[in-house]
């Protein structure tokens, strides 16, 4: 596994994975197998201590998709796969600690949905337990 940290955001990922870092997005993939892309964005939350997880991924959801399911885990929520444009399915994560919101999506195509599951649940999991 290789590593990625910077200031407020660090993970583990495969070392046939890479990352590249813009101005709002960290984004993790497998460049030879091309299946699906995680992106890492980061934001501050003026008034964590009134901010829900659920409610925070489920405004950002509304309006975006139909049906978004939202499920707790140890520290962060995640949703469902939901139907994007052009047969492309996303996958949310959020987690919040103090002020820092770390956002997470996965996309990959409809026909791909499963694949690279156990490796992003991993990606994500090292990033925000």
């Amino acid at each position: 596994m290789n590593k990625y940290q910077d200031n407020e955001l660090k993970f583990d990922y495969p070392i046939d994975w890479v990352v590249e870092k813009d101005t709002d997005t960290i984004a993790v993939f497998n460049p030879s197998k091309g299946l699906g892309a995680l992106q890492f964005s980061i934001y501050t939350v003026p008034n964590p201590k009134d901010a829900s997880m659920k409610g925070i991924l489920a405004d950002y959801t509304k309006g975006r998709h139909n049906h978004v399911e939202i499920f707790d885990k140890k520290s962060y929520v995640s949703s469902n796969y939901v139907d994007g444009e052009g047969g492309t399915c996303w996958k949310y994560f959020l987690c919040l600690k103090n002020t820092i919101a770390t956002f997470a999506t996965y996309n990959c195509d409809k026909k791909d949905i499963g694949i690279e599951d156990e490796i992003v649940d991993d990606i994500v999991k090292s990033a925000f337990e």
